[in-house]
């Protein structure tokens, strides 16, 4: 069913309007047909099913018809994010999206190849991995800032873990938790040893050497509940 955001929803039975760029592709681009079924959400994790009710000045006009129910994760899930080289990073914040992040904090680290800095491109990978994948809530991505900046930044009650090769399989989470993923060539020992001082428990993400974008997926969808 397809989905579009509208923000905040509205009760059961009223009308919302879409948006310009979402009313054009649910009107131009897919003719979506008036009175035909479609999932709104509202970016806070809520949706609900709705209609196409009518068209208002080349604008959608949309209507709740069922109730509104939570479609995010149950904990909030940190990727810290040591930035790999060109289109790399675009695709693991795309997977971290897709396997439950809820805020990514890239980060310069040592094997970072000069310093990237794409937010808004990166926010609206986001924002468009959730929209697809089904979930009702916006994932965060943070401004690229370096590791112990990142490290300070992070709630202080939150489990902390950092991916390393031949570390053990932890469970997932029973609470709020950030990973670490190192990008190629991984954390260098001073980065290691800065995570391990904070707290960070090191786990493994399988037998393989992995892109860092595929150790995102797996190690985000492995501490998400």
């Amino acid at each position: 069913m397809r989905r579009f955001r509208v923000s905040p929803l509205p009760e059961l039975g009223q009308q919302s309007i879409l948006d310009v760029a979402s009313s054009h592709h649910l009107l131009d681009v897919i003719r979506h047909a008036r009175g035909a079924a479609l999932l709104l959400w509202d970016g806070m994790g809520n949706q609900a099913e709705g209609v196409l009710d009518d068209v208002r000045d080349g604008r959608a006009v949309v209507r709740l018809t069922g109730p509104v129910h939570q479609a995010a994760p149950a904990h909030a899930i940190h990727l810290i994010l040591g930035l790999p080289k060109g289109p790399a990073a675009d695709l693991a914040i795309r997977m971290a999206v897709e396997a439950g992040a809820t805020h990514i904090h890239p980060v310069w680290a040592a094997h970072t190849q000069g310093r990237p800095d794409k937010g808004k491109r990166w926010q609206r990978i986001a924002e468009s991995a959730a929209q697809q994948c089904g979930r009702a809530d916006l994932p965060v991505v943070q401004s690229p800032i370096g590791l112990l900046q990142c490290l300070c930044d992070l709630p202080t009650a939150i489990e902390l873990r950092i991916a390393l090769p031949g570390a053990e399989r932890l469970p997932s989470a029973s609470r709020d938790c950030a990973i670490a993923i190192g990008p190629e060539g991984g954390w260098n020992a001073t980065e290691v040893e800065q995570l391990l001082e904070r707290g960070a428990l090191p786990m493994g993400l399988g037998t393989w050497v992995l892109r860092t974008d595929t150790a995102v997926a797996i190690g985000v969808a492995l501490i998400t509940p």
